[in-house]
């Protein structure tokens, strides 16, 4: 398998990314339910498209982002939650990195 391998315990700087990008952590609803989103959307408020250029909203990628979304909600919070109780460190958080010409979801830890 390529890409970066699961360290147990996460180490900072152990793995060189070429670029990463911080999901931000899980907000806890009023209901005691989750809301994690990977991706925004012209349709759900999370960013403003026209703000970029009036030509970034594609439907059929909106219908995509709001499936992988769906999945990310429903399973994305719970694998960050556990990784954080195992390592008893709420500092670790889920990351989307690009290494070796691959996007990859990985867990990191911030260097302090």
């Amino acid at each position: 398998m390529n890409g970066p391998q699961q360290q147990n315990p996460l180490l900072t700087n152990e793995i060189t990314y070429d670029h990463q990008i911080d999901i931000p952590n899980p907000k806890l609803q009023t209901d005691g339910t989750l809301t994690y989103s990977l991706f925004g959307g012209s349709s759900n408020g999370d960013i403003s498209f026209s703000a970029i250029t009036n030509n970034a909203h594609f439907p059929e990628l909106e219908k995509l982002s709001k499936k992988l979304n769906k999945v990310f909600k429903k399973k994305g919070a719970k694998y960050l939650l556990k990784k954080q109780k195992e390592l008893s460190d709420t500092s670790i958080r889920m990351s989307i990195a690009s290494v070796n010409e691959g996007i990859f979801l990985t867990y990191t830890k911030p260097d302090t």
